[in-house]
């Protein structure tokens, strides 16, 4: 028999005894709800926080690195980063995985100092340290240190044996996924607050396009505040290429583009303008710390403030031949590293001093022609000294350099002029000087040096000449301080129309067979004679119109012979010493 299965059934639920209250009945009102939310959303900060940061994280964008190392590329592109003269060798032991040790030694051309610099370097995956010591006990050191994946501190020092070169740097860094924050400090003062002061920030907004800006507060002397914001662009569309725009401040604007060419060859080029307020970029003292600085300089045609370059490293070739004006002062002091300076349109410097430089060779200012302060002072190694025609001055120094030829000098009344210790220098021309309001030092320079001044009469200050070889001062006829003559070589000294010495005259240790002061009538102070070996005899040409000495007469050598035969007053002692033939009986008898 077959069998039939039972139909299907479907039986509705009860209705449910618990009531279910409406959206009214809760006391919602779902259009007010969502306006409120909305009006939060829109006044919240976070809320905009929060949703760029998911924006962020979809790109996946790259971190741009560090607003410092904006020009990377560029940096290590330029030639002057490998360039040095003479011999160099690095030997560096590893001592364990974490530490090792160097040695360097530079050794320099003939006239070049060789140097020494011991270093040793520690680092682990969260510490480095890194210092040096050269063999003039100075010393250099950094330290990093990650405090956790993101956040890392960082510290550099110098102690040098000049204090004006010794300095402090503490720096912290934020790195997040795809922007660099940094905070750094340099040589800060809690006494007087001085010390320089800057807060980086640099944001990718593409994987290609990086924006950044930089906060600079500086205070170089106590109550004297600067500041100044820039403002920078970096575009790298692939690895091989980079252009960097960045403003200083608002008046200039440097960009540059680097292109590798090849696995061992790359160029760039570099550009730099002026705004419409460029006046304002040119009347701020600067002291620069890199290039970027100097660039700020060269931008200005004339500069109406003060430049120092002190101490900065690494840079071997100075250029600033956009300048043609400073009206301040234009120093560059302490820089080891530096081996040229061009100032090729530089027509005119308040100050112009260029100091302490131990391995500069060459400096080159062809268009120079008028600068209140000139001095080129402690530089061992310069050779080349370019200059124009220096034909307004106030004060006008070399001194202690290798230079064997002076530019010219057409200058009729300067102030001081000055020339020491150039070992290769022989030929010092200053004929068209007249006067000085100041004094005259020439002393220790070439073996033949042949010194002229054959224009001068009247010094306002003291004259000073020393180990020359022929001197020209024959119409000098007024020294109004100190007229002195030292281990010259020449035999006969002809002073021929110098009337007055306000202070006292000296000629001493000198070579001298001969002296001539045919016209001198008045000393301010004493007379000394000393010590000149082969002049043995004051004849009646030597003084033959000296009528007064207000202060003491010093003669020391071997005297045959005294006569000063229109000598009335000698207010002060008379020293005679020496084994000449001439007696006691017969001095007395003539003084």
């Amino acid at each position: 028999m077959a069998s039939t299965a039972p139909a299907e059934t479907f039986t509705q639920p009860a209705a449910s005894n618990v009531a279910v209250p409406t959206v009214s009945e809760l006391g919602l009102n779902p259009k007010v709800d969502f306006e409120e939310e909305l009006h939060f959303k829109f006044w919240n900060p976070l809320h905009y926080y929060r949703a760029l940061n998911q924006h962020r994280l979809r790109l996946s964008l790259p971190n741009p690195g560090q607003f410092e190392f904006l020009n990377k590329e560029i940096k290590t592109t330029m030639l002057t980063n490998f360039m040095f003269d003479g011999g160099r060798a690095d030997l560096a032991k590893i001592l364990s995985p974490n530490f090792q040790v160097m040695h360097s030694f530079q050794l320099g051309l003939p006239g070049q100092t060789s140097a020494f610099e011991f270093a040793g370097v520690y680092a682990d995956e969260d510490t480095l340290m890194h210092g040096k010591m050269d063999t003039d006990f100075n010393l250099q050191g950094r330290m990093n240190y990650a405090l956790s994946k993101k956040l890392q501190v960082k510290s550099q020092m110098q102690l040098m044996t000049n204090d004006s070169q010794s300095m402090l740097q503490l720096e912290g860094e934020y790195t997040g996924s795809d922007y660099t924050g940094n905070i750094k400090v340099i040589n800060p003062s809690l006494v007087d607050g001085t010390g320089i002061y800057t807060a980086s920030y640099l944001q990718s907004i593409t994987s290609k396009l990086s924006l950044g800006a930089e906060l600079l507060y500086q205070s170089p002397m106590p109550k004297i505040q600067e500041t100044s914001l820039s403002l920078a662009m970096r575009y790298q569309p692939s690895e091989d290429r980079a252009w960097v725009a960045q403003t200083q401040g608002s008046n200039l604007l440097t960009t540059s583009y680097w292109r590798k060419i090849s696995e061992k060859t790359a160029e760039y080029t570099g550009y730099y303008a002026c705004g419409l307020k460029q006046s304002s970029a040119c009347d701020k003292n600067v002291k620069v710390k890199d290039q970027t600085d100097l660039n700020s300089v060269n931008a200005c045609s004339k500069f109406k403030a003060d430049v120092l370059i002190d101490g900065v490293s690494g840079i071997g070739a100075l250029s600033l031949d956009s300048v043609k004006e400073i009206t301040g002062e234009l120093i560059i002091q302490n820089m080891y590293d530096l081996q040229t300076v061009s100032l090729g349109s530089l027509t005119s410097a308040g100050s112009l001093k260029i100091l302490n430089n131990t391995n500069v060779y060459k400096v080159d200012i062809p268009q120079l022609t008028s600068v209140d302060d000139f001095q080129i002072i402690v530089n061992p190694n310069l050779k080349e000294l370019t200059y124009r025609n220096i034909s307004s001055t106030d004060n006008f120094q070399i001194i202690g350099t290798h230079v064997a030829t002076l530019g010219a000098f057409t200058a009729s009344k300067p102030g001081n002029v000055e020339i020491l210790s150039n070992k290769e220098l022989s030929q010092l021309d200053f004929s068209s000087v007249k006067e000085t309001t100041g004094y005259i030092n020439i002393a220790n320079n070439g073996k033949n040096a042949n010194v002229t001044f054959s224009s001068l009469t009247q010094v306002g200050g003291n004259a000073s000449f020393a180990d020359v070889a022929a001197l020209d001062i024959s119409k000098l006829d007024t020294v109004n301080d100190d007229f002195s003559l030292y281990t010259n070589d020449f035999k006969n000294l002809t002073v021929a129309s110098l009337q007055e010495a306000k202070k006292s005259i000296t000629v001493s240790g000198n070579g001298f067979e001969a002296i001539s002061f045919p016209k001198l009538q008045e000393i301010g102070s004493s007379l000394n004679i000393v010590n000149n070996t082969n002049f043995n005899s004051i004849a009646k040409t030597t003084f033959p119109k000296l009528t007064t000495v207000p202060g003491s007469i010093v003669l020391q050598g071997s005297f045959d012979n005294i006569t000063f035969p229109s000598l009335k007053t000698v207010d002060g002692q008379v020293n005679l010493s020496g084994k000449g033939k001439l007696s006691c009986d017969e001095a007395e008898k003539e003084l």
